[in-house]
């Protein structure tokens, strides 16, 4: 009424425009911790796996090494031995590796034929 209503509708404009501005930053903040909290998980994630693999492996290495010789021997009687001895000694992981499609062993004693 007294000229006055321009500059408070304006100064109440500038209030709710910085106010919006605080609000939109603390936002994007919340957005970036919790991407890189999402990708400290997945990265965490990845490591527990690689971790529960290993741990597989170690106790099947274990277990071979834990288990008498006399245990190896290869109850078909067939030649598979893994030192190419003759002995007929079947290792087990040796043998859980060569039915994977996704390893590739290189042996220079099956090459050398």
């Amino acid at each position: 009424m007294f000229g006055g209503g321009a500059q408070r509708a304006l100064r109440n404009f500038l209030g709710q425009l910085g106010q919006f501005a605080r609000l939109r930053i603390a936002q994007d903040r919340l957005e970036c911790g919790l991407f890189f909290f999402r990708s400290l998980r997945g990265e965490l994630d990845d490591r527990l796996r690689d971790l529960g693999f290993s741990r597989q492996r170690l106790k099947a290495l274990e277990q071979v090494l834990i288990a008498p010789v006399g245990d190896w021997h290869d109850q078909s009687g067939g030649d598979k031995g893994t030192a190419g001895d003759g002995l007929g000694l079947c290792d087990p992981f040796w043998e859980a590796v060569q039915r994977t499609g996704s390893v590739e062993i290189i042996s220079l004693r099956h090459s050398r034929s």
